[in-house]
């Protein structure tokens, strides 16, 4: 489907064909690799013992219209979200578990002996929503195009695929990728979220899928009206038999607090992420005393608040001022103002968690400890060294959206104790990433949500020189010879130690302030069977969708 003037309606341009009948049935998986870093605080997928019940549309809320349709050149939730149901990936999260991987388009695969090459048997009979027949050509392309990117596209994901050698498609059902050297996390970065399948012809045709929506997912875009709602259908073609359960899935674009609590009450809506329509947990312990059944649950700590320094430009690429930042922000009250307090943690670039530092570790060192006095004569002392006796002024542009506004308004209240004035500019959330991607900034506030927390991808996307989300222009030398070291270290503990090692290094270059760890959080209808958040707390693969029903 395509938009028109960015306003679809359902026409007749999927051509049916016949029901494939394919059940997910004996797969086999050899040599299936390592498990993925499990999230901090998210446990297993409840699953319903009853049989599920088929038909009807799953209502769930959106707080800004999606910017495009093109999931590959994105970062963000607001295309992931609500149209990630549309595609299928190579291989994805087990729909049941937060711990495995799982295939999607691939039945099974063989790693070799020297862990450098994967060979992928893809699914046969598999069809495009225009009909036309996926290949493992269709899925060398798209792998192709993330990790060399053609003129104008942007793959914030690029250098997570940095490790790829060659991508070959020896036949119509065998995919093979080799690697310049082993890595432990590769079937995570594969299994990313954002890495789905697009139509070959289609983007050659169209230049993109900006406007376009044409997967092979167990749904199918219906039709998008800006700022009301966007729907999704049942692909009566998927390739898992008797899947999807549901009829269709229907985004409302619902701003305000208020009328997102309203129409959970109502029953208009079966699942809301409250982390983006700010409902706090006083607000969902409202809810749940007024509907019984609904839950209200935190999954994982796996958005970074951070603010974000232009590292080309003066003064903040004086180390001393990116410092006094970070030593003035006063973390524990201001997430107990803004999360509720159960809504953040403090810690490093790390989350807490298997790699990174406990909240009580990180809540020990200078800026992210809760007694601020010297913190804060330090961070004038630096100010003044860097020729800011008198404090600085400057405008820090920030999304508009509630959730980004409140957190930011009490931070500007704490840098002004040191003597840091500054004036926020709330934008589009288009506008926004255009800012961040471009450079164009001096410090700029953003949330970035892990696509995976193992420190590979988590740490490797935000600061390795090549990164698409670095958005400062960091690069230190020593961070990158240990991403590179750690990646391919096969000891649990020795990796760990290399990864604690470039999270100090980090720390003390300080590119960007790591002001809290930021949960994803949920409010769910007791009506809906078999949903939880992915690995990292919200994207979820297109086999969990298909699983998905309402009782």
């Amino acid at each position: 489907m395509e938009v028109a003037g960015w306003r679809l309606s359902r026409r007749d341009v999927f051509v049916r064909g016949a029901n494939l009948g394919l059940a997910l049935t004996g797969l086999s998986f050899v040599g299936c690799g390592p498990q993925p870093v499990p999230v901090p605080g998210a446990g297993p997928a409840k699953t319903d013992p009853a049989a599920p019940k088929k038909g009807g549309i799953l209502t769930l809320t959106l707080f800004q219209d999606p910017p495009h349709f093109d999931i590959q050149q994105e970062s963000t939730i607001l295309i992931q979200a609500p149209i990630g149901a549309v595609y299928s990936q190579l291989i994805a999260a087990d729909p049941m578990s937060d711990s495995k991987i799982v295939g999607d388009l691939a039945e099974s695969w063989e790693v070799a002996p020297d862990g450098r090459t994967y060979t992928f048997k893809i699914r046969q009979g598999v069809k495009f929503h225009d009909n036309t027949p996926l290949t493992s050509d269709d899925i060398r392309w798209n792998l192709e195009r993330l990790t060399n990117p053609p003129q104008n596209f942007l793959s914030p994901r690029k250098a997570l695929m940095s490790n790829v050698a060659a991508i070959e498609a020896p036949d119509a059902t065998t995919l093979r990728i080799s690697l310049k050297k082993t890595q432990a996390s590769f079937l995570q970065v594969l299994a990313n979220g954002f890495n789905v399948i697009y139509p070959r012809a289609v983007v050659e045709a169209k230049g993109d899928m900006k406007k376009t929506a044409v997967g092979s997912g167990p749904f199918r875009l219906k039709a998008y009206t800006p700022g009301v709602s966007l729907e999704l259908e049942r692909n009566p073609d998927y390739y898992l038999a008797g899947q999807p359960y549901l009829d269709g899935i229907q985004w409302f674009l619902i701003k305000d607090t208020q009328g997102v609590t309203s129409s959970i009450k109502t029953g208009r809506i079966h699942l809301g992420l409250a982390t983006m329509h700010n409902v706090g947990p006083k607000e969902g312990a409202a809810l749940k005393q007024e509907v019984s059944g609904l839950t209200y649950s935190y999954w994982g700590h796996t958005i970074l608040t951070a603010l974000n320094f232009n590292l080309n430009k003066a003064p903040w690429n004086d180390k001393r001022v990116r410092a006094a930042f970070h030593l003035a922000i006063e973390r524990k009250a201001l997430i107990q103002a803004v999360e509720g307090g159960e809504g953040g943690k403090i810690g490093t670039f790390l989350p807490p968690g298997p790699f990174g530092l406990t909240e009580d570790e990180a809540g020990k060192l200078p800026g992210l400890r809760a007694s601020k006095d010297e913190d804060l004569a330090e961070a004038r002392r630096l100010l003044a060294e860097a020729d800011f006796p008198n404090g600085l002024k400057l405008t820090i542009p920030l999304r508009n959206v509630d959730y980004q506004i409140d957190p930011m308004t009490l931070i500007k209240d704490q840098l002004s104790k040191v003597g840091i004035d500054a004036t926020l500019q709330p934008m589009e959330s288009g506008a926004h990433k255009q800012l961040l991607f471009s450079g164009n900034f001096d410090v700029v506030f953003h949330m970035d949500a892990l696509t995976m927390v193992d420190p590979d991808i988590g740490f490797r996307e935000l600061f390795g020189t090549k990164s698409g989300k670095n958005y400062g222009g960091y690069s230190n030398p020593a961070v990158d010879a240990l991403l590179e070291q750690q990646a391919v270290e096969p000891s649990v503990e020795q990796r760990k130690k290399l990864v604690r090692e470039m999270d100090q290094i980090a720390l003390a270059d300080m590119p960007r302030v790591p002001i809290y760890w930021k949960a994803f959080s949920t409010i769910v209808s007791p009506q809906v069977r078999n949903w939880s958040p992915d690995l990292n707390g919200v994207f979820v693969s297109p086999l969990k969708w298909a699983q998905v029903s309402l009782g």
